[in-house]
């Protein structure tokens, strides 16, 4: 099976991870990739701009209980793999660009994703998705904002339709 790639943009929080449950049922066990990214503004300073490719101050950003969803949802969904992702640009072009290179298939319906600023250099990535060729996906109303809290605290319960369904 071929993989499917998805953008998703996203703040980092807990709760941006609800819609995972959502986009692995709706993929019936293909593989899956998901792409968490936020958009940052481009630096006017040439000195940040040299030392772009080293910067990692923006993963603290993400918190512990971030990365351990994560882990607790690649656990129960073994199909799914999670990458993180910062861009930065100004320009449809850099967008583009990030898109190929992530190869990306589909972007996660914006309705659907927690996009709330980081810092003061963080970008609308409306700006971008709006105007992009890269085909949305959504997420039906009734299945978003399932709460995948309890998934990292080994809270899960699996129901009878679920094992037999597996």
């Amino acid at each position: 099976m071929i993989m499917q790639n998805i953008l998703i943009p996203t703040n980092f929080s807990v709760q941006s991870l609800d819609c995972v449950s959502s986009l692995c049922e709706q993929c019936k066990g293909a593989p899956l990739r998901l792409v968490f990214v936020h958009m940052f503004k481009i630096s006017d300073s040439i000195a940040d701009l040299l030392m772009l490719s080293r910067r990692n101050k923006e993963y603290s950003y993400i918190s512990t209980d971030f990365y351990d969803t994560c882990d607790a949802l690649k656990v129960r969904y073994p199909q799914l793999v999670i990458h993180i992702e910062f861009f930065y640009g100004s320009s449809m072009n850099n967008f583009n660009d990030f898109l190929e290179t992530a190869e990306i298939d589909a972007i996660l319906e914006p309705s659907s994703c927690i996009m709330t600023k980081l810092n003061a250099s963080s970008t609308d990535p409306l700006l971008f998705i709006n105007k992009s060729r890269i085909p949305l996906i959504s997420i039906p109303a009734a299945k978003q904002n399932t709460p995948v809290a309890a998934v990292a605290e080994g809270k899960v319960m699996i129901l009878e339709e679920e094992l037999l369904a597996g």
